[in-house]
């Protein structure tokens, strides 16, 4: 349970949740216990994905300039 969810699409993830949660884990820790970092592969951020399905549908996008279902770059969204 956290306060705060936070998707993150990025390149850097390889679509595996553990390994992908590792590589982002000693930053999201020295930011806030409240904050629960959710990591996609832009592969895997789409509306098949039942949690982007999620997401898309509900989240606030936080990234000035994007549009959601576009992840060529780099795409936060927060949702409750």
């Amino acid at each position: 349970w956290s306060d705060v969810d936070l998707a993150l699409v990025s390149e850097i993830f390889e679509g595996n949740r553990i390994n992908d949660k590792r590589k982002i884990r000693a930053i999201t820790l020295m930011v806030s216990s409240d904050l629960e970092v959710l990591p996609f592969h832009p592969n895997d951020f789409t509306l098949d994905n039942p949690l982007a399905r999620e997401i898309f549908e509900t989240g606030i996008w936080v990234m000035k300039g994007k549009e959601p279902g576009i992840c060529n770059d780099f795409h936060c969204s927060i949702f409750t």
